[in-house]
């Protein structure tokens, strides 16, 4: 069978000539990426990024809820909240630009804890110092001093002492109670420089002889109690004996 002869077949031919000739380089090329391609993943973009595992700590820790609230900004400060509210120079860098605020959640019965776990840890090192004094013949008494104790417990992973205390019990008829207020749970020294605010049943909802059986129930610290709170703090004065 003989076809008619076209001149244009001559650049058809040309044309797939050169289009077959792209494909087989593209092939190859594409062949060669998948050959050199790393087998390892490529690093994270997100360089930043925590661990999965939280980091563990061996000293003993006080169970609670940190919350550490900057501002960096350079916002001017209001003249008249910077002249009512008193706050303490204690724990903070002079110089410093940035103010911080550490807010800590903690329950009353968590210092037991903490104080059974430096229990533990302080008996643990006794022990660990009387055997290697079998080995070397010098065995020392035991000796804990205040300002150890109390580095195991107001530590980085611990409880720094606290300039302001708000008490709020989830039970209505405990927060109703015209008690005085203990703190058996805290040692002594812990506290000693520290303003307490007692949140009560009464003065939320306005009934100071009786509270509803309605509200004997388990409420959260709302935000107008501690509003009050912070209230009653700026307009503490501190004076410091010598």
């Amino acid at each position: 069978m003989v076809f008619p002869f076209n001149p244009y077949d001559r650049d058809i031919r040309c044309h797939l000539l050169e289009m077959s000739k792209d494909s087989t380089i593209d092939s190859d090329s594409s062949e060669s990426e998948i050959e050199y391609r790393p087998l390892t993943p490529p690093p994270s973009d997100y360089s930043d990024s925590r661990p999965i595992s939280p980091s563990q700590n061996t000293n003993p820790t006080i169970p609670l809820v940190k919350i550490v609230l900057s501002d960096s900004s350079n916002a001017k400060e209001r003249p008249n909240r910077k002249s009512s509210l008193k706050r303490r120079t204690r724990g903070m860098e002079q110089g410093s630009t940035s103010a911080s605020l550490t807010v800590c959640l903690m329950s009353h019965v968590a210092s037991k804890s903490a104080i059974a776990a430096a229990a533990s840890s302080l008996a643990k090192q006794h022990r660990f110092k009387q055997r290697k004094g079998k080995r070397t013949s010098s065995r020392t008494p035991f000796s804990l001093g205040v300002s150890e104790f109390e580095a195991m417990l107001e530590g980085e992973h611990g409880l720094s002492p606290p300039d302001f205390m708000i008490v709020h019990s989830f039970d209505a008829e405990d927060t109703h109670r015209r008690v005085p207020l203990e703190l058996i749970n805290f040692p002594p020294w812990h506290i000693r420089l520290t303003e307490i605010y007692q949140s009560r049943l009464g003065h939320i909802i306005g009934w100071p002889w009786k509270a509803p059986k309605s509200l004997c129930t388990a409420f959260p610290l709302d935000d107008i109690s501690f509003r009050e709170a912070l209230d009653e703090f700026s307009g503490a004065e501190f004076r410091f004996g010598k």
